[in-house]
Order: C-alpha cells, then structure tokens, then sequence
C-alpha cells in the first residue's frame, strides 16, 4: 500500500468537510439568532424582527442540505457488502506510521475491524481527515512514533466534526422558531389600563357594599367598619397607620 490516505468513496464521491458558510449569510444567521429566546419547555421562540425572508429561509434550508450530506455520511457495513472507507484509511495511517508492519496480515486486519467498530458512528469525512492528522503529526501531544489508538482517533474526529454539527443545529433552530406574538399597539395599551380601571372601580364598589351589608348585620357594632372604610383600592398595600395593631383595642 501507499502512503496517500484513502479520500474517496467507492462511488468516487470526494470526502471532503463542508465548505464554510460565506461571509453574508453567517451575518444574516447571527441576526437572526440575536432574536431567539428559549421557554422554560425548551421550545425556541424568535422576536418577529428577526424572522428570516423567504428568500433567506431558502439560502438556510440549502446550508442545512449542504452540511448534512457530509455530516450524515456513514462508513458502508462490510457485513452488507459495502466497501468500508475507514478500513483503508486506518491501514494506509498504520502504514504511514509504522512502514515495517504489514497491514495484510490477519492480527493486523482484525485490529483495523476493530478500529472501524469504534469509528463508524462519526461523520467519514470526520474520520478521513483525523487519519490523516494523525499520519501527518499534526495531532498535538501525540507521538507520531506510535499509531494512536481508537479513541484517540474518535476524539479527534469528534473534535472536527462537532462546529459543523454545532452549525447545523443553530440553523436549525432559527428555522424552526415559533415567531413570538407582536408587542401591544398604544391603542390596546390603552385599552387594558382602562379595563384595569374600570375593574378597580368595580372592586371598590362592591367591597363598599359588603362593608354596609355588614355593618347593617352587625346593627352598627363592627368595630372595624371604619378601618375597612380606610382600606386603599384592591391591588394596593395599606398604609401602616390604618391597620389596627395586636396590641391596640379596636374602635369602641
């Protein structure tokens, strides 16, 4: 085997990461999500004025497209005879690695089975580049005198794939939102002050009413008819000097 890393699919289909977001539509994202807020259920809500267009809607649904088809990518099961890419990518590192091993022989292609177990769960082009990271030493703190282990490789695939995944998800979010209601107009601020009003005095009136009904039951002996009288509108706290005190005997 050579020392150029396995890039491609069977199909012949490049593994390559996303191309990155361009410069405007990473703006007009951020704008948008400026404007998100998340309920206590969790659910994503977006301030109105930052509802994306239709026009840019369709830029983010193709972004989402654009990054799921590297993303959702998978290593083909040999058991269902696909042709893995992880397995050759693994043999041609171990070959960059360690030139003196031979990558054919039966422990070694039984390790490289287990390596693929471990990585088949990441992205491939994840795993593609972490190979070659590594077969190049530019993995740092790991020393190239030494093929790396599956998890390191896992980590380190991790590592790459997680802003692309990390993006599609903020996309995602902003996509999804449901618009919160608009603010009220002055007019229906307006209107609720007055019902708010016209409430109080309805309040008022009717505690009035219930203060003489019992004042009437009582045959004029409630003591704290007065008080209650004194009592400010519902909703407001009463002032300290109008209720009567534990240790003061009420009006006579």
């Amino acid at each position: 085997m050579g020392n150029q890393l396995e890039t491609t699919t069977s199909s012949g289909g490049q593994l390559r990461p996303p191309v990155p977001i361009s410069l405007d539509l990473n703006r007009a994202l951020l704008a948008c999500r400026n404007g998100l807020q998340r309920e206590e259920s969790g659910r994503m809500l977006i301030h109105p004025d930052c509802l994306p267009e239709e026009a840019l809607r369709e830029q983010l649904r193709a972004r989402v497209k654009h990054l799921g088809l590297a993303l959702d990518r998978r290593d083909r099961d040999p058991a269902e005879g696909g042709k893995s890419v992880i397995r050759a990518v693994v043999a041609r590192m171990f070959d960059a690695l360690t030139p003196t091993a031979k990558a054919s022989d039966e422990a070694a292609m039984a390790k490289i089975g287990n390596y693929r177990s471990v990585l088949a769960e990441l992205p491939l082009f994840a795993v593609v580049e972490a190979c070659g990271r590594f077969a190049r030493g530019l993995v740092a703190g790991h020393n190239p005198a030494f093929p790396p282990t599956a998890a390191e490789i896992h980590a380190e695939a991790r590592k790459i794939a997680d802003p692309w995944s990390a993006e599609r998800a903020s996309i995602l979010q902003v996509l999804t939102a449901k618009a919160l209601p608009p603010p009220p107009s002055a007019r229906d601020r307006e209107k609720t002050l007055a019902r708010i009003a016209e409430w109080e005095r309805e309040s008022a009136a009717r505690r009035e009413e219930i203060d003489r009904e019992k004042d009437r039951q009582s045959g004029g002996t409630d003591r704290f008819a007065a008080w209650r009288k004194a009592r400010p509108p519902v909703g407001f706290e009463a002032e300290p000097d109008l209720a009567p005190r534990i240790d003061e005997p009420g009006p006579e």
